[in-house]
C-alpha cells in the first residue's frame, strides 16, 4: 500500500528523495511515475507490512529530511 503526498510548488521531489535516503528513509519521487501528465512534486510513500513503531520512526526521519532541504512546516 502507498500514499501519495503532494509537495509545495517549487519543491524538488528528487532532491527530497535523496535527502530522505540520507536520513535512512526510502521514498519514491513522484516525477518518474508521470507517463503523460506534466510532473508535479509528489512523494510516494510505501507503508505496507511495517509495524507502527517502524512507521513512526520513518515519519520522524522524513520530517528531518524535509527540514534539511528547507521546506517550511505547515
Amino acid at each position: 500500500m502507498q500514499v501519495w503526498v503532494r509537495l509545495p510548488d517549487g519543491v524538488d521531489d528528487v532532491e527530497l528523495t535523496a535527502a530522505a535516503a540520507a536520513h535512512g528513509v526510502v521514498v519514491s519521487a513522484g516525477r518518474p511515475w508521470y507517463a503523460a501528465d506534466p510532473p508535479a512534486p509528489h512523494l510516494r510513500l510505501t507503508f505496507a507490512g511495517e509495524p507502527p513503531e517502524v512507521l513512526i520512526d520513518g515519519v520522524r526521519r522524513l520530517a528531518d529530511a524535509v527540514a534539511a532541504v528547507g521546506i517550511p512546516p505547515g
